[in-house]
């Protein structure tokens, strides 16, 4: 598989996850205590958000490096990156819909989102 056809089954992918989102979020009503409407809004906004971060970021290391085998490289690190903020984003707006999330829990889950994302990064650096 070449790069042209990975994007477009990732780009696929993520337009089919962000409809199943937007279905779900038009066809139930959350206050209502139904935990499937839930579980498919939250995995398939999982789902949309990862495969679209990982979408434009692939696109944008394609437009800059231009070689695919590079951007095949970069891939790994593109994936562990989406994962994190795809399970950031979910695990904030899951929060949210508990009356979990106030300031200060939202600011410390980014500045620990920082720091553990500045470890990876310094790893990553020191073992290349």
């Amino acid at each position: 598989m070449n790069l042209k056809e990975y994007l477009f089954s990732i780009g696929l992918g993520s337009l089919l996850c962000i409809t199943i989102c937007i279905l779900v979020v038009m066809n139930f009503d959350p206050e209502i205590n139904a935990t499937l409407p839930l579980v498919f809004f939250y995995s398939s906004l999982f789902m949309g958000i990862f495969s679209g971060f990982s979408f434009f970021a692939i696109l944008a290391k394609k437009i800059k490096y231009r070689e695919d085998e590079i951007v095949f490289r970069q891939i790994k690190k593109v994936f562990r990156q989406a994962l994190i903020f795809s399970c950031l984003v979910s695990g904030i707006l899951y929060l949210a819909h508990m009356d979990l999330l106030n300031w200060l829990t939202f600011l410390l889950i980014i500045f620990f989102y920082l720091i553990f994302e500045g470890v990876i990064f310094s790893k990553g650096e020191m073992q290349q």
